[in-house]
């Protein structure tokens, strides 16, 4: 008996090891790069404010002994000797990679190199293998890269103030931009008239002003901006590559996926924020349905302002007032995409009422608030 019980031992213990053997991961070798391809040794970049500018990295394929395709990274260095890493960028199984002029300009601050100058940074790749990288790298190649206009002290936050504005010409009134993208975006939804209006990073007369001309903000002339504007519009800047737009807001409306030509109104009230009295629904066209957005013209160009999740789910419970987060989605998307939806008790309904508030300032993240007064 106690020869079989050893023997049973045995063999569980030779199994286990075979299957902690088998049950092991080898991801296999992964070979190095060979070349870079783009963009070439020493080459001259230029940086570009525009939302697309961007430079194109490649590089030859590698190989790995599972036959899975490996997955590829950008490296930018300081240094020739690719010593001092600076940062890096997935580009999934691709053999290359798009990256901004923003994010270029962002790196090239590791250099030590000042907004508008030429500085020196250089770049190679690397493949891998879940866990497992290339031994070696192709070696590092120079990119001569002349800065985006900048701020050597970039403001934390822009205010803005002036005769043309809500606020009028007192700067301790100064209305707040909204702030985005780790702090290098700023935003504001505001009413212009003629006047003149100020940029500052301040509410004191110690603030800094800022001048926008051709499409860029500047400190170098900080005198009021003068305004011939008449309406609502959205100031936008990227103190990232110093690029300034101020684009006119007409049209906000609540829109119905349904009845997408039923015209609904908001009627702007200040401070970023717009109102509709009493919509009347209209959620059925042969067949129920319960979703909506907001839709409005920058610029003559239509926008939708909607939910961040392309499908929104189940129809809110039987409130009488809900509050959702809004957010300005991609070009094209269907307008059944993106959008938010009515309680359940408005569902298909006709000649119900809702009352819904849009607010884009910096005192939260955007928001809209619906009120469903027929359950009041």
């Amino acid at each position: 008996m106690n020869k079989i019980v050893k023997l049973l031992s045995i063999s569980v213990v030779a199994l286990f090891a075979a299957c902690t053997s088998d049950m092991d991961y080898n991801a296999g070798y992964v070979s190095s790069i060979e070349e870079l391809y783009a963009p070439s040794e020493g080459y001259y970049l230029e940086l570009v404010s525009g939302s697309t500018a961007a430079t194109t990295f490649s590089w030859s394929p590698a190989n790995v002994s599972d036959g899975y395709a490996p997955m590829y990274e950008l490296v930018f260095y300081k240094d020739a000797a690719g010593q001092q890493e600076i940062s890096r960028i997935s580009a999934g199984t691709a053999t290359s990679v798009s990256v901004p002029h923003k994010t270029i300009n962002k790196i090239m601050n590791a250099t030590g190199t000042e907004p508008e100058a030429i500085g020196t940074l250089y770049w190679s790749a690397v493949a891998s293998r879940s866990i497992v990288e290339s031994e070696t790298m192709p070696k590092a190649r120079a990119l001569d890269v002349k800065r985006l206009k900048g701020f050597k002290v970039a403001p934390e936050r822009l205010y803005l103030t002036g005769s043309a504005t809500e606020a009028g010409t007192s700067i301790a009134n100064a209305m707040p931009f909204s702030v985005f993208d780790d702090g290098e975006v700023f935003e504001i939804f505001t009413q212009l008239s003629s006047g003149d209006f100020n940029i500052t990073d301040g509410t004191d007369d110690s603030a800094r002003r800022f001048n926008i001309s051709g499409g860029l903000i500047s400190e170098e002339n900080s005198s009021p901006i003068s305004s011939s504007y008449n309406g609502v519009y959205r100031i936008r800047i990227d103190m990232a590559t110093c690029a300034a737009t101020i684009d006119k807001v007409e049209n906000m409306r609540w829109v119905m996926c349904i009845q997408k030509n039923v015209l609904c109104p908001m009627v702007y009230q200040g401070n970023g924020v717009w109102y509709g009295e009493g919509f009347e629904t209209n959620f059925n066209s042969g067949w129920n349905d319960d979703r909506y957005f907001f839709r409005a013209e920058l610029n003559g160009q239509t926008i939708k302002i909607g939910n961040n999740k392309m499908d929104f789910g189940g129809a809110p419970s039987d409130k009488p007032s809900y509050t959702w987060n809004v957010y300005f989605t991609e070009e094209g998307n269907p307008d059944w995409d993106y959008s938010f939806k009515a309680i359940s008790a408005y569902h298909g309904s006709v000649g119900m009422h809702v009352n819904v508030k849009l607010v884009m300032n910096a005192s939260a993240e955007y928001y809209h608030t619906i009120d469903y007064t027929d359950l009041e």
